[in-house]
């Protein structure tokens, strides 16, 4: 094998690596699955088992911020191992069932590992993988092979505490089975991840003067305002679940059949085949295109008649298929927009923090407009509000298309 194969090959296998890091994620959002062994297990209320959830959504969310210089400024090995290290032990801990206090500490912990340590930096690596012509390929194989990851794990965990019993401490051994998991990718990490990649020599450091550049670059409000509709439509689009029983008359089986169906299949395709279209049109028009697509089945939803059920369960899987592919590719916009390398943890902090904040508002909005308007109205006024961020996003895609064809960023 010659050494331009070897490498080609090795950028692939660091690939697989960096989707094994979305393991981390089951602990803190270990809920979603076991909710009810959770709160028997560790005696927990409903209101206590929230604001864990809130406490880990909180420090995310500005861990982003945090986490970009940081990941700018040091070894990409360190900080996924490290990353690791500290989701095993929060999860060693909290196999022992401890009080409430310690579980807001490694609540705590696993934010701090997951969006300070891991995020930036494993899209910082993603992008110095590829090439600035396979970004939207190595973006798309990132986001379908998480997917894939959370899929098999998500089966697995569920399949592995139904065995044992589905008691508390079937739980136990599966949060001990997840932390061990955790350690052998933070072992992995070591093998594979390199201490340095383009941009992240001791020369390449950053200076505030350039963290604050970062923030006068069009681009990086452009490609936030990109993910935030995206993410907004995502968020206020999970209550199409409800919608397809509350409404349409779905039963609760086929209802559930469609979200499975639409979070695992439609989550792990979308990704590689819109990097695959990104490779062949570029990431900018399939964005648009996306939008154009999403924008066609928001609005759809807001004139269809109660009772046309195969046409609402179409539109939702298109709605869903097209903000997949996006998701798989709207970081690959960062190189095309040339943001310099050296600040690509900076500008993806920045980014996230934007572009990921309808998490704090979108399923405050939905649910209010359900209890305040009951039966078809609430979905109505949801639909006409999903429709709103598909335009915005049509148009900060349509200017981000723009502004790169213009080469308008410039050099830091």
């Amino acid at each position: 094998m010659s050494s331009k194969t070897a490498k080609k090959h090795n950028r692939y296998v660091v690939l697989i690596v960096l989707c094994i890091c979305e393991a981390m994620y089951l602990l803190p959002y270990l809920r979603w699955t076991f909710y009810d062994p959770m709160k028997e297990g560790f005696g927990f209320t409903n209101s206590q088992l929230a604001s864990l959830s809130s406490i880990f959504g909180l420090i995310s969310l500005f861990g982003y911020l945090v986490g970009g210089p940081i990941c700018d400024r040091f070894s990409p090995r360190k900080l996924l191992t490290t990353a690791f290290l500290l989701t095993a032990i929060g999860g060693f801990w909290f196999a022992a069932y401890p009080p409430y206090w310690a579980c807001v500490i490694i609540y705590i912990m696993w934010g701090f590992a997951t969006a300070v340590l891991l995020w930036d930096c494993m899209i910082r690596v993603t992008r110095s993988l590829a090439s600035s012509e396979e970004q939207g390929l190595f973006f798309g194989l990132l986001e379908g092979g998480r997917g894939a990851v959370d899929t098999v794990t998500s089966f697995a965990t569920v399949a592995l505490f139904t065995a044992l019993g589905s008691s508390i401490a079937s739980l136990r051994q599966v949060i001990l089975v997840i932390s061990i998991l955790c350690l052998i990718g933070s072992v992995l990490v070591m093998i594979f991840i390199s201490d340095e990649i383009p941009g992240s020599g001791d020369d390449a450091k950053i200076n505030i003067h350039e963290i604050l550049a970062v923030l006068k670059l069009p681009a990086v409000w452009l490609i936030s305002l990109v993910i935030l509709c995206n993410y907004a439509i995502y968020t206020g689009g999970t209550y199409l679940t409800s919608y397809l029983t509350d409404i349409m008359g779905v039963s609760v089986g086929v209802s559930a059949v469609v979200a499975v169906f639409r979070n695992f299949v439609l989550m792990m395709l979308g990704g590689p085949i819109g990097g695959f279209l990104a490779k062949r049109f570029s990431i900018s028009r399939v964005i648009v295109a996306c939008f154009v697509f999403i924008l066609a089945a928001t609005g759809i939803f807001i004139v269809l008649p109660t009772g046309s059920v195969a046409l609402s369960v179409v539109m939702m899987m298109a709605l869903y298929l097209g903000l997949f592919f996006m998701r798989g590719i709207y970081f690959g916009t960062v190189d095309q927009a040339q943001i310099p390398m050296k600040v690509t943890g900076t500008a993806v902090g920045i980014i996230s923090l934007v572009g990921f904040f309808p998490e704090v508002f979108m399923n405050t909005i939905s649910g209010h407009l359900l209890d305040a308007y009951p039966g078809f109205d609430g979905y109505h006024y949801l639909f006409i509000i999903l429709f709103a961020f598909s335009v915005v996003g049509l148009i900060a895609s349509l200017y981000l298309q723009r502004n790169i064809k213009k080469d308008e960023t410039k050099k830091i």
